[in-house]
């Protein structure tokens, strides 16, 4: 299961994009996401679960605003045609 971000870049100088996901479960993971890059796929996710998402852009020590998102990795349903 996974989950794919797309952000819009941030208009200034940074060193990288801060992307964190926790669990409902209550299991969190965090990723660094290079300058250049705007998107990543989060991967290796419990089929079912409900997840907060969370990307910022940081510089140095400063952070900024994190915009948040929740997803849900739900079963997908085949038929038959």
């Amino acid at each position: 299961n996974t989950i794919t971000l797309l952000w819009g870049t941030v208009q200034g100088p940074i060193d990288h994009y801060r992307v964190t996901y926790t669990s409902s479960t209550g299991v969190t993971t965090e990723l660094t996401v290079p300058k250049d890059i705007n998107t990543t796929t989060l991967t290796d996710l419990e089929p079912g679960t409900e997840y907060t998402i969370t990307v910022a852009a940081q510089r140095g020590r400063q952070q900024s605003t994190a915009a948040t998102i929740d997803a849900f990795t739900g079963n997908l349903i085949f038929w038959e045609i």
